[in-house]
């Protein structure tokens, strides 16, 4: 046995090491195979059954988690108003693209305000008060 020869601690049995040129996965990711956002897009996609105005529908659930979302922001709940609030910012440019004739004014209520310390409200960038 030779210095190259020797076995132990981070020298494997010469015999067992990769070998050069081969790769160390040679079948490769299975196809159909799906990350964490393939996973999630086609859950979101799957059809649920709801009840709307007396009628059965079946739409997407990511439909329903946002008309859920939206309803309960509409009951006043806090922390549903400023999801919808954040939501909003993301995807304003997206929804100032829709037809407004289509789908008339939005009317937002504000349920809470934070103050600037002097007794004012603090309106956000671009909100003005109406």
């Amino acid at each position: 046995m030779g210095e190259d020869d020797a076995i132990g601690f981070r020298n494997p049995p010469r015999d067992t090491r990769f070998k050069k040129g081969t790769s160390g996965n040679p079948n490769g990711r299975p196809r159909g195979s799906m990350n964490a956002a393939s996973a999630l897009r086609k859950a979101l996609q799957e059809k649920v059954v709801v009840h709307e105005n007396g009628k059965r529908k079946r739409i997407p659930k990511l439909h329903a988690i946002m008309k859920q979302a939206v309803n309960r922001a509409a009951t006043g709940d806090p922390k549903a108003t400023q999801q919808m609030i954040a939501l909003f910012r993301t995807f304003e440019k997206e929804l100032a693209a829709l037809d407004s004739n289509k789908y008339g004014p939005v009317v937002i209520q504000v349920i809470g305000v934070e103050s600037d310390g002097d007794g004012h409200p603090k309106y956000p960038e671009g909100i003005t008060e109406t």
